[in-house]
């Protein structure tokens, strides 16, 4: 259950959510505890790399890295599939600081057994390089080379690898899931959101966001939009589009909590 009040301030709000299949059950949780009705048009498909050769190489050069570093919890969940499948436990994982770009991350790793030693206060990039450039300026009494290990989508902001290496530390940069756009919608989505029978549209990526975008067009303007966070926010008004509510924190609680207090100050 969430740490939002339960108080049904969503009654009569549908509310349209554009995660990945199989990955929205706890946004719509969220939704429907404050009486949602929910709906659904994935926009983006998570898949497999085109190899694993990569990913491999990195599992069995683990100890070399000082860090590990997962920027959500689908890397999380890619990464430990792939340890096992070669036969290595998240045990393998203890010889490096563990790094998450956000609290879901983060409780990610910890549900399957992973110790996670930095969590930027802010889920951003930015934030996360921050602190892992801090906490390699604490280690003082190291002799080895700092080397990080990042797991990545195949898009999205390139922000951590040059950060991080432009103080020194050497980064390899790793696809361990690819993200692809789903092209056609549900017509009856369509149809639902050009009759004004949806109400918002949560964004939880910019990726989701652009995905979204391309395959709703104007479709989308009888709604409003959420977004989980300002860069999120970014990919929506550079296509020309409103942001209605933005999430604080940047989490699912927060965007939830963002669409209450935009609907109760409409009311």
């Amino acid at each position: 259950m969430s740490n939002i009040p339960n108080l049904n301030r969503l009654s009569n709000v549908r509310v349209l959510v554009t995660r990945p299949e199989g990955q929205a059950d706890k946004l719509q949780l969220l939704l429907e505890e404050q009486g949602a009705e929910v709906v659904f048009q994935p926009a983006i498909k998570i898949l497999p790399p085109d190899s694993w050769a990569e990913v491999d190489n990195a599992i069995t050069r683990l100890k070399e890295y000082s860090y590990v570093v997962f920027s959500s919890a689908n890397g999380v969940n890619m990464f430990l599939s792939r340890l096992a499948e070669l036969g290595y436990g998240v045990e393998a994982l203890k010889s490096c600081s563990v790094a998450a770009v956000g609290a879901s991350t983060a409780k990610e790793l910890e549900r399957q057994g992973a110790s996670v030693q930095i969590v930027p206060d802010e889920y951003r990039a930015e934030n996360l390089a921050a602190a892992i450039i801090a906490d390699v300026q604490k280690r003082t009494h190291e002799q080895k080379p700092v080397k990080a290990l990042l797991l990545r989508a195949s898009r999205g902001r390139d922000v951590l690898k040059p950060q991080l290496e432009s103080v020194g530390i050497e980064s390899t940069q790793i696809v361990i899931y690819k993200s692809e756009d789903v092209l056609k919608p549900n017509p009856e989505i369509v149809d639902k959101l050009k009759s004004g029978m949806i109400d918002w549209v949560v964004l939880t990526s910019s990726a989701i966001a652009q995905s979204t975008i391309n395959m709703l067009e104007d479709a989308l303007r009888q709604a409003k939009i959420a977004c989980i966070s300002p860069i999120t926010a970014s990919v929506v008004e550079k296509n020309g589009f409103p942001v209605a509510a933005i999430a604080e924190p940047y989490t699912m609680e927060g965007l939830v909590e963002a669409i209450v207090k935009a609907v109760g100050s409409r009311q």
